[in-house]
């Protein structure tokens, strides 16, 4: 389904952007990411919008008023997207990785670092997969590697110490990896011999490896070869094997390994219906949601704020099918909201709408069309309207304008996590900027203007 809606504003030849507000009924999303109170979603047309929390940019954008899904920046090359808790991170088409929101302490004095929109973590453009946990970024390059970043208690990046991590790590040597889910400071993966490993946080056997023992490294889960997908929530995990059976273990307080006991927790995983056509899964805060091949919704475990979306509060002992229909694509399991996608493209939510979540609605028992406006409001100049030379550069940088008028324009010089190293003001194209002091590597540069703003990358030699 495309998009059926027309621009409500006509729109400069020098100039990419208009305010416009378009019906939810025009749009069609692909990707839906519930994360800690807040959303992002993708439009089959590769624009990234989100709401909900904002408070260390998550959003990647600045606040605007709730009741409203806003597009954050206006590209259109964005791949995958990956919420977690206060931090986000994305893909672009060009294989290119993206960061921004809550960063991780390096160290017990260091304070967490606040991305405000998207920068690209390095000039790489081979990544293929992302994940998004409790100030963990996980990610796989074309070539399988695995590699990690962040806060590293409990020995959460899996790089075998407990020192925080700056830039991407390599985890697990030469092994080669399909894919990486990380929950509150403990990850798991799959390698492409479908074997399962886990590493950082297992008080409450969140490895499923019948210990609870903490691991700085990646351990093997079992000896099956089996594993088809899983998903990390806060402190539990939900599995699918080859054969399309559904597993789950770790905390299991509020029924949330879904087996029909509320015990502590379950160190190993534990079949959790017999069924063999389960096709995909989310685990969120204490609950998750399977998808089965016939496009049922099935979901169990904490259910306090109507996460679930089965019209009641009440916990959900076991996997149990959350409506009657059979078109689902898609569900996202967050702390108390949850995001659905039909086949058709339409996007719903239900459970805590708090901080605008839920974009329009501030809750609902049962799922319900997000039928609400989405409003692009970013100004980002066209990338020609500046050049920026010599590129790579030494001492000084020069930004060259192409189209915009003569006046003075704004900068502000970061590094790849998104930190402000300096800013200033330019008047014209023979106004050197100093680069004295910064070390060699890749900076970006953000020129403002009345009209916008362009961010560009460049690198010190």
């Amino acid at each position: 389904m495309k998009n059926r809606f027309a621009a409500l504003c006509s729109v400069p030849a020098a100039l990419f952007f208009c305010l416009f507000t378009l019906p939810a009924h025009g749009q069609s999303w692909e990707t839906i990411r519930a994360g800690y109170n807040y959303t992002l979603v993708l439009q089959e047309n590769g624009t990234l919008w989100s709401c909900g929390q904002n408070d260390y940019h998550q959003l990647g954008r600045d606040n605007q008023p709730e009741g409203a899904i806003y597009q954050t920046g206006t590209s259109n090359k964005w791949a995958s997207v990956a919420a977690g808790y206060q931090v986000s991170v994305g893909i672009q088409k060009d294989s290119t990785l993206w960061i921004w929101g809550r960063q991780h302490p390096v160290n017990p004095d260091s304070l967490y670092n606040d991305v405000p929109m998207p920068v690209q973590v390095d000039a790489l453009h081979n990544w293929i997969k992302v994940s998004a946990g409790y100030f963990q970024i996980f990610a796989i390059k074309t070539d399988s590697t695995l590699w990690g970043w962040g806060d590293n208690n409990y020995g959460a990046v899996g790089n075998g110490t407990s020192i925080g991590q700056k830039i991407p790590t390599k985890i697990g040597g030469t092994s080669k990896w399909r894919d990486v889910q990380s929950g509150d400071q403990f990850s798991l993966a799959i390698k492409n011999d479908s074997t399962l490993w886990a590493w950082g946080r297992n008080d409450v056997g969140q490895y499923g490896d019948g210990s609870y023992v903490s691991k700085n490294f990646p351990v093997q889960v079992g000896t099956a070869k089996d594993w088809k997908s899983i998903s990390a929530g806060v402190s539990h995990a939900v599995a699918i094997k080859n054969d399309g059976t559904l597993w789950a273990w770790g905390i299991n307080q509020n029924y949330a390994v879904g087996d029909g006991t509320n015990a502590f927790s379950r160190n190993v995983p534990v079949q959790i219906s017999p069924s063999t056509d389960w096709a995909s899964i989310s685990a969120g805060d204490s609950y998750s949601f399977a998808l089965k091949t016939d496009g049922s919704l099935w979901g169990w475990g904490y259910n306090g704020t109507y996460q679930l979306g089965n019209g009641t509060a009440n916990p959900v002992t076991t996997p149990t099918q959350i409506g009657n229909s059979y078109d689902w694509k898609a569900a996202s399991a967050g702390t108390s909201h949850s995001l659905g996608l039909k086949e058709d493209g339409t996007l719903l939510g239900w459970g805590d709408g708090s901080f605008g979540s839920l974009g329009c609605i501030t809750g609902a028992p049962v799922p319900v069309e997000l039928d609400c406006a989405f409003t692009s409001v970013e100004h980002l100049l066209p990338e020609e309207s500046f050049a920026i030379y010599p590129n790579p550069a030494n001492r000084f940088i020069y930004v060259g304008t192409q189209g915009e008028p003569a006046g003075e324009y704004q900068y502000a010089l970061s590094n790849p996590l998104g930190m402000v190293i300096s800013t200033g003001r330019i008047k014209d194209a023979s106004q050197a900027i100093e680069l004295n002091g910064l070390a060699q590597g890749l900076y970006f540069i953000t020129i403002k203007t009345a009209k916008g703003q362009q961010t560009r990358p460049f690198v010190k030699i």
